[in-house]
């Protein structure tokens, strides 16, 4: 019997004034008013988007299917650009034309007015955490978690471990300050609580209670 830890659930909400919207990934995007839980609007034509996220000033939308990549305008839920053969689950950078991704170890930073690329190599990543307050993006492989300083650029600033087996992937999430992230580790079938600012493990919860974990939020 499948035990779900906590769900995950791929929702990206913006701010326009009084009315609020979350973007749904899938097919289509779904557009929700958040105030009324009502279906207000979908995008159509871009296949499986898979991931979604907003730049820092909440301006633009980035969606990405696993062959390309969407520019969406909030205000109307109409797409605006494209990038094809280019795809990568992205966390907003410090300028609203910065975004920085990640797919199949590798690194990108990515200006989305001008669609110039720059890349490093980091092995086995898929998952990517903006770390509030601070210039940091976290990246996940397994059981390793880098992270990378984007405040001149990018550069990998330091990895450590959070789990006992090479298989602990999952995503981070972080506290509302940064100052605290929870990673789960889901072939150990832990839970570590992360001091952000030291990069070290100062909790681990036993999950093994559980017999599939699935994510945290």
């Amino acid at each position: 019997m499948k035990t779900t830890f906590t769900l995950l659930v791929a929702v990206l909400s913006v701010q326009f004034g009084l009315a609020q919207s979350a973007f749904v990934n899938g097919v289509p995007v779904s557009v929700v008013n958040s105030s009324t839980l009502t279906l207000s609007d979908s995008i159509t034509g871009l296949g499986y988007v898979s991931n979604i996220a907003s730049n820092s000033d909440g301006s633009i939308l980035v969606g990405s299917t696993w062959t390309s990549t969407f520019l969406i305008d909030p205000a109307t839920s109409l797409p605006t650009d494209s990038l094809q053969g280019f795809s990568s689950n992205s966390v907003y950078g410090n300028d609203p034309d910065e975004m920085f991704g990640v797919r199949s170890g590798t690194f990108y930073s990515i200006n989305i007015s001008t669609w110039a690329i720059d890349s490093i190599s980091l092995p086995n990543t898929d998952r990517i955490t903006r770390r509030p307050g601070a210039d940091e993006v976290w990246v996940c492989a397994d059981s390793t978690i880098h992270v990378v300083d984007i405040s001149t650029g990018m550069s990998l600033a330091t990895s450590f471990t959070t789990g006992s087996s090479p298989y602990d992937g999952s995503e981070v999430r972080f506290s509302a300050d940064g100052a605290t992230a929870i990673k789960m580790n889901w072939n150990s079938n832990t839970v570590a609580k992360i001091d952000a600012d030291n990069k070290t493990v100062t909790t681990m919860l036993d999950m093994s209670f559980a017999s599939n974990l699935s994510g945290v939020e």
